[in-house]
């Protein structure tokens, strides 16, 4: 059995994507319905009277998402003086500029909105969302103080599918 990555899917386009490097080992949703409460009104019980209003967007959150470039592959063959690889090589940055391309608005100025995702796992469409937030810190460092690993939280929250049709990619 081939191992399924985790992916940010974007409706607007490849470089909007995100693939987890590692997949999350907890994803965290929530679901809620909102109802409104009548102070003074109750019933024979004695409980508040309740009117169901609307549901709310579900939100996933995934934290712990680890971001790992200490041993990432060689592009350009090692460096000749010390044997090892190019620091800038291995800096985490472009990794996490990936990541943080998820939160910003899309290129096209007539959409005004961040980029429409689906969170992919394997088979599963988790949700059609966008990324309402994204926490991250740099963990690990090279001795020149290039930073090789990462650890981020994100939180999805979810969108309607056909907002898509409503505003589609250039």
């Amino acid at each position: 059995m081939q191992l399924e990555k985790a992916q940010l899917y974007s409706l607007d386009g490849d470089e909007y994507n995100f693939d987890f490097m590692f997949n999350p080992n907890e994803l965290s949703i929530t679901r809620r319905a909102n109802v409104n409460e009548n102070q003074g009104a109750r019933t024979t019980k004695g409980l508040p009277k309740v009117s169901f209003a609307y549901p709310n967007a579900a939100i996933i959150k995934i934290s712990n998402i680890i971001i790992d470039t200490y041993e990432k592959p060689e592009k350009n063959g090692r460096n000749s003086t010390q044997g090892q690889q190019q620091p800038r090589e291995r800096d985490v940055g472009n990794e996490i500029a990936k990541l943080t391309r998820t939160i910003k608005f899309v290129s096209n100025q007539s959409l005004n909105r961040p980029p429409l995702y689906i969170f992919i796992w394997g088979d599963i469409n988790y949700l059609n969302c966008y990324v309402e937030s994204l926490d991250y810190k740099l963990s690990l460092f090279l001795p020149d103080g290039t930073p090789v690993r990462a650890k981020a939280s994100i939180t999805l929250k979810e969108v309607d599918p056909n907002l898509e049709e409503q505003n589609p990619p250039p």
